[in-house]
């Protein structure tokens, strides 16, 4: 019993529902390693069915994301290699024009039911490469700033 409630547990970390968790992990194994501007457009195209958002935005090859249903991208925003996006329940939404770096990490984490916990990017935005946002608790940011690696963001609600 215990290892199903474990397989259960980490089911709820990485998808929405159990589905969802297969037909994310197939598209991300399947798009998530092509290289060049093949794959930033097969991943354009395909990942909208498990990704939210308006316009066109590039993700690049080795970006990995969990819990794809909360995530909210804007027009025009990129997502560098081996970025890691973990949107637990209230998700993470990216403003247009926003630019994720090299191995930056927003990572909303709520399992201990906090009332505001998401990361909200505004328009124009840099997060720079190794920088980490965490959103337990909410964490907000205006346009048009620059986080500078390795900038680390914090908020928590007690």
């Amino acid at each position: 019993m215990i290892v199903w409630e474990r397989l259960r547990l980490y089911l709820k970390t990485q998808s929405t529902g159990i589905g969802r968790y297969w037909v994310e992990e197939l598209m991300f194994f399947l798009l998530g390693w092509i290289p060049t501007i093949i794959g930033i457009f097969a991943r354009a195209l395909i990942y909208r069915l498990v990704i939210r958002g308006e316009g066109f935005f590039a993700i690049e090859k080795g970006v990995m994301i969990k819990q794809a249903r909360n995530l909210w991208l804007g027009k025009n925003v990129f997502i560098d290699t081996q970025a890691y996006l973990h949107a637990c329940p209230q998700g993470i939404r990216i403003g247009e024009g926003t630019r994720i770096m090299h191995r930056a990490q927003l990572n909303v984490y709520n399992f201990r039911d906090l009332k505001r916990s998401e990361i909200v990017i505004g328009k124009n935005c840099v997060v720079g490469s190794f920088c980490l946002i965490m959103g337990q608790g909410g964490t907000r940011i205006g346009d048009d700033v620059i986080i500078a690696p390795p900038g680390i963001h914090f908020s928590n609600e007690s």
